[in-house]
């Protein structure tokens, strides 16, 4: 067994971390998103600001990368070129508990807050659909989406504090 120890950021708390298939992707605490290369030497490096935390690293099929930045409230795409994309807030949210990558190319999320809220967006053209109103939860208070699972007929899991929730084409249930 052979282990070793990197002192990456100045061990400023390593929040997520996302290998690709030639670098790695970590998320600090304080606000720093760097790439390295399998060697652990820096490639690229940006900052959010202090403490703004980075949550849900994931890839999509041009292999842009997408996080959000949770202190902020905002969901970002830094494209292969190392551009950074503010997407439009999504309404309503406040706290983004999942995010994930959907076998149909598509970005889905769900909040923890006040109201549920669930959502998805095309990274071809950043269109963002809300399907918030496919579900009947009028009435549920202090709403969890926790986790988010896809199966091979396309249809979507909402893992949440109130059961679990399916979501396939325009249909919703519980």
């Amino acid at each position: 067994v052979e282990t070793k120890s990197y002192n990456l950021n100045n061990y400023n708390g390593i929040r997520e971390i996302m290998p690709t298939d030639e670098n790695m992707w970590i998320s600090f605490i304080n606000g720093d998103l760097i790439l390295y290369d399998k060697n652990f030497s820096e490639i690229k490096k940006f900052t959010f600001g202090n403490d703004n935390i980075i949550r849900h690293l994931l890839s999509d099929r041009r292999g842009n990368l997408w996080a959000y930045l949770q202190t902020s409230n905002k969901i970002i795409r830094i494209d292969t070129d190392f551009k950074v994309n503010y997407l439009p807030e999504i309404k309503g949210t406040n706290l983004i508990e999942a995010l994930k990558y959907g076998s149909d190319g598509l970005i889905y999320g769900g909040n923890a807050g006040k109201e549920f809220i669930a959502f998805s967006i095309n990274p071809e053209n950043n269109i963002i659909k809300d399907y918030t109103n496919l579900f009947n939860l009028k009435g549920y208070g202090g709403f969890t989406v926790a986790d988010l699972a896809f199966d091979s007929d396309g249809t979507i899991y909402l893992a949440s504090n109130f059961g679990l929730f399916t979501l396939k084409g325009e249909e919703a249930g519980k």
